[in-house]
């Protein structure tokens, strides 16, 4: 079946849905009442101070998921009147659904998986991810928290705590969110100043000696200057065993803080200033054991899962911040906004890698990250039919990343320095009431260098440099159908950057990965209900695949070109007052199409460890790429005398995926629940909760490692239960 059979059939699937779920709910709402719906969104940027996907204000019971305000397009819009697939969710839903740090979003977006490689956090959104790792290593799927890129992967693993909202875009979104998201954007956006005192403070505690408390507190300072700042601390003792020393491992521990300042001088001016810090220290991703077959003789595999036996306690401690500065003004007819920001980040790791007790297998590895980015856009700020936004965007970046071998042996050290540059533009123009034409473009530019010095032997000093630039076009129609729906088709491209192998000595640089998206949708908000269908065709060109080589060393090639294509969809409805229903899935269909040479693929040895021969990965399924995923979440809240109960449970299922280009290693499919029960005696002042996280006790990998030394896996956090308390003011 060729590429555009795939697409017609996507398509008409997608449109045939629509109209069946359009005609459906015009005859629903010829016989109820019309729900206050959010006011229309102004298209444009002075309404949208930070990245924002924050509900109306309107009783939670009576909104319609698609009256959530989004800025996928960089304007304030309803969610169902963008031509992009997105998950949306409050800090209030994250909460609910026992979502507390990032890599546990996928619990909630369809369609994204999370995944590590040592201490990186890796996204993948409709199979578009990577296993990249190292210094200069950044992921297709861009991270934007208060509007700022988020470089790097080992910076992705974070807590969410005091968040306002969080996006999952899905598809490319070269066009307005630039390099690296080649797959989709996460836009997290944390709480903001308010203009009247007020605040919480919240804290639980958990089996594993699991204790966290956070909050924050805001307020006014003048009548035009206001503030918010925010704590956060978290402290796992663990929930994995070192047999031979009887000790904790897997242990986790989060500490951060936020401070902004908003100064309004005038109605037509805002002035945000943020700053921030936290550490990590994180044993969960790379306290790895060998699954069965390590290399080392006589080495101890117990058969606890989440047990291992070590000679010491593997880690990752990644510290940093950063401060940005957001100045806009409304000038009438065109709003100016300026968003600054310097960030500077340091990831320490030490991890095992023979996964058992060889004394000699140590890596220790340093990754120092210092970067700026500065964009200035200029967007229409009034109610014409035409809305526009345009902008320039730099980004500088600088980072070193030497590799020791137990603690002192200097094995290779990397300084790269990357310099990007990029101008865009995008309009929106209603051709009729009903219809309107989005098209855009960015053009990117960058130039990076690589200077490595290999310590191992001979000493030795190699300098390379790699400039690329593209043009990354989207084009969009979307024609509602009535006031509640919409139909919507988009084509777009996305590139994500070249790079050089930071653990390899005097590499060659990979070239830039490029992908073209076609996509289809329908979404409906009608009163209780909410519907969102879209039907998906990528041509994937040049992927980065990480791979070894016949000696087991990690190598980097622009191997494979690939296919994809599938459907996404959620639903969401309030069956009766305080009960609301929600589910979501995807699916997704990715395969590499053709590799340009062989790769080595791996083979276990009868006497323990792998070794490698040489496979044609041609027509084999796309790493980290389950064919299905599904949520489905269910709620009722209810009032008891002068308070309130709640009461919420969550599912989550992914049919499975490989871990490598051969296929043979495989995570299975799982499912987890999380559920939780509040009390609040006062309405929402004071909330006492009890809560349980994977109640099954699943056991699944969080990521996966397979060398010459042995396959080994990180698991993820057993059954988990606790109790939690907040309160507000």
């Amino acid at each position: 079946m060729d590429r555009s059979t795939h697409f017609r059939l996507a398509a008409t699937t997608a449109l045939a849905a629509a109209l069946f779920f359009s005609s459906a709910e015009q005859a629903q709402a010829a016989d109820s009442n019309p729900v206050t719906q959010a006011p229309e969104a102004q298209a444009t940027d002075s309404q949208v101070p930070s990245t924002s996907a924050e509900p109306v204000a309107e009783p939670a019971e009576e909104r319609a998921e698609g009256d959530i305000v989004v800025t996928a397009q960089r304007r304030e819009e309803k969610l169902k009147d963008v031509p992009i697939s997105i998950t949306a969710v409050t800090g209030e839903q994250l909460t609910q659904s026992g979502v507390s740090g990032s890599r546990d979003l996928a619990l909630l977006a369809p369609g994204l998986t999370i995944n590590t490689t040592g201490a990186a956090a890796q996204a993948t959104v409709r199979g578009v991810g990577n296993t990249v790792v190292g210094g200069n290593s950044e992921s297709p799927v861009a991270i934007y928290i208060d509007g700022v890129y988020i470089s790097g992967q080992y910076f992705a693993v974070f807590d969410l705590a005091n968040i306002e909202s969080v996006q999952v875009l899905k598809g490319p979104q070269g066009t307005l969110f630039g390099r690296n998201a080649t797959g989709g954007a996460i836009l997290v956006t944390t709480t903001r100043p308010s203009d009247v005192f007020s605040g919480s403070v919240t804290a639980s505690y958990a089996n594993f000696d699991d204790f966290r408390i956070g909050g924050f507190i805001s307020g006014p300072i003048t009548e035009n200057l206001s503030f918010d700042i925010a704590g956060n601390y978290h402290k796992d003792h663990g929930y994995a065993r070192d047999v031979l020393r009887d000790t904790r491992l897997a242990e986790y521990e989060d500490k951060s803080i936020r401070g902004k300042l908003l100064f309004s001088p005038d109605s037509d001016t805002e002035v945000m200033l943020i700053g921030d810090y936290g550490r990590i220290r994180d044993e969960t991703s790379v306290s790895l054991r060998p699954i069965s077959n390590s290399a080392t003789p006589g080495a101890l595999i117990p058969k606890d899962p989440r047990e291992l036996a070590l000679t010491f306690d593997p880690y990752a401690i990644t510290k940093g911040g950063g401060v940005s500065l957001s100045i806009m003004h409304d000038f009438g007819a065109v709003t100016v906004k300026s968003l600054t920001a310097y960030r500077k980040t340091e990831n320490f790791s030490i991890t095992d890698q023979d996964r058992v007790v060889a004394a000699s297998s140590r890596i220790d590895t340093l990754i120092k990250d210092n970067y700026f980015t500065e964009e200035v856009t200029a967007s229409s700020s009034n109610a014409s039919p035409f809305q526009w936004i345009v902008g320039g965007f730099y980004y500088g970046d600088t980072v070193d990343n030497p590799t020791y071998s137990n603690v002192t042996t200097l094995l290779n050290n990397a300084h790269m320095q990357v310099d990007a540059y990029a101008i865009f533009g995008e309009g929106t123009y209603a051709l009729t009431d009903r219809l309107k034409v989005t098209a855009g473009v960015r053009y990117s530019t960058e130039n990076r260098t690589f200077l490595s010095r290999r310590n191992a032997g001979t000493p030795l000093t190699a300098f390379r440099s790699l400039n690329v630039d593209a043009w990354t076009p989207r084009v969009s129609v979307i024609y509602a159908l009535n006031d509640n729906s919409n139909v919507y088709a988009t084509y777009s491209k996305g590139f994500k950057s070249g790079l050089f192998p930071a653990a390899t000595f005097n590499a060659p640089p990979v070239e830039p990965e490029t992908i073209t998206s076609y996509e289809v949708g329908y979404k409906l908000a009608a009163g209780p209900t909410s519907l969102n269908l879209s039907a998906f065709y990528y041509d994937y060109q040049d992927l980065q695949i990480t791979t070894r080589n016949p000696a087991g060393l990690q190598t980097l090639l622009n191997a494979a070109n690939a296919e994809i294509y599938g459907l996404d969809a959620d639903f969401s409805i309030r069956l009766a007052q305080g009960l609301r229903v929600r589910l979501a899935g995807a699916y997704t269909h990715a395969k590499y199409k053709k590799f340009d040479y062989l790769v080595p693929f791996f083979r276990e040895l009868p006497a323990g460890g792998n070794t490698t021969y040489l496979g044609d990965a041609s027509g084999k399924t796309m790493i980290r790429a389950p064919e299905f995923t599904g949520n489905a979440g269910i709620r009722y809240e209810t009032a008891i005398g002068a308070g309130k109960v709640d009461a919420s449970a969550d599912y989550y299922y992914n049919s499975g995926f490989v871990w490598t280009l051969d296929n043979d290693y495989r995570q299975r499919p799982y499912s987890l629940i999380n559920a939780q029960l509040g009390w609040s005696p006062d309405g929402d002042h004071f909330r006492l909760s009890v809560f349980g996280r994977n109640l099954t006790n699943t056991l699944y990998s969080m990521g996966t490692s397979v060398t010459n030394a042995a396959t080994a896996a990180a698991y993820a956090r057993p059954r988990s239960y606790g109790v939690a308390a907040s309160f507000k003011f």
